[in-house]
């Protein structure tokens, strides 16, 4: 089950955003995006609020963060900002942020995201090719493929 939840608090730090996914499992581990430093950035915490950890640390706007299934890596949006536009892009890290690497371009910002239940592929939503559709890559980054027309 996925779910937003807004104007969380964690510890004395407000979140403005909070994607919050749960596997099967109870989660030991909450992914979230705060803009605490000045900047969006991907943190992690314990369920409890009590050790929170930084995985992030970009000029980019980092956010929108879903665990894998097997709760090893992290997909997240990532937004670029130009004088004229902006755009996003989903990237993959591990669960601790290192090798954090991009999947692909023109992600739709708020719009849908799921991994598979295997962990190997990510549905998103793009407008790409100038319509908003559901596309699927593997983890990789590899294998774009689009799923509606």
């Amino acid at each position: 089950m996925s779910f937003l939840l807004t104007r969380l608090c964690l510890g004395a730090v407000g979140v403005t955003t909070l994607y919050y996914h749960q596997p099967s499992d109870t989660p030991s581990r909450i992914a979230f995006a705060s803009r605490r430093d000045g900047n969006w950035e991907i943190y992690v915490t314990d369920a409890g609020g009590r050790t929170q950890t930084r995985l992030t640390r970009r000029r980019e706007q980092d956010r929108f963060p879903l665990w894998s299934p097997d709760r090893s890596k992290i997909a997240f949006g990532l937004q670029l900002s130009t004088a004229r536009f902006e755009t996003w892009e989903l990237w993959v890290m591990d669960a601790d942020g290192t090798n954090a690497r991009p999947l692909c371009s023109k992600l739709e910002a708020k719009g849908f995201r799921e991994w598979s239940p295997d962990g190997t592929r990510i549905a998103l939503t793009s407008n790409r090719d100038g319509d908003l559709e559901i596309y699927t890559v593997r983890a990789d980054g590899t294998g774009l493929s689009r799923l509606t027309n």
